[in-house]
């Protein structure tokens, strides 16, 4: 029973340190970092920034969109005989084969 007891103290006291602690936060607001004041300069470096990553982000999707539409599939490209088996048109060459 003391070992209960004890258990449910040590509970009590890890909940009563958490909820301290969770006091200890500062609202972004009141924090030093938020209310730096930021010169002109600064603001526009921002947003030349953000816009380079936003053209970059673009010329990605558009890239993406058409590979997609261009691209054709394995199947209209490859040549297949009758049994459904890719022909090998060239074969490449091994560098470490046994040709000794």
């Amino acid at each position: 029973m003391e070992y209960i007891e004890k258990g449910l103290e040590s509970i009590n006291l890890m909940y009563l340190h958490t909820k301290h602690q969770r006091e200890k936060f500062v609202d972004t607001l009141s924090s030093p970092l938020s209310t730096i004041p930021r010169s002109k300069e600064e603001y526009e470096e921002l947003d030349d920034l953000n816009n380079k990553f936003k053209e970059r982000l673009y010329c990605l999707e558009t890239k993406q969109d058409i590979s997609n539409e261009e691209g054709t599939s394995s199947k209209e490209t490859d040549k297949i005989n009758k049994n459904k088996k890719r022909i090998v048109t060239v074969q490449g060459r091994t560098e470490d084969s046994d040709s000794e």
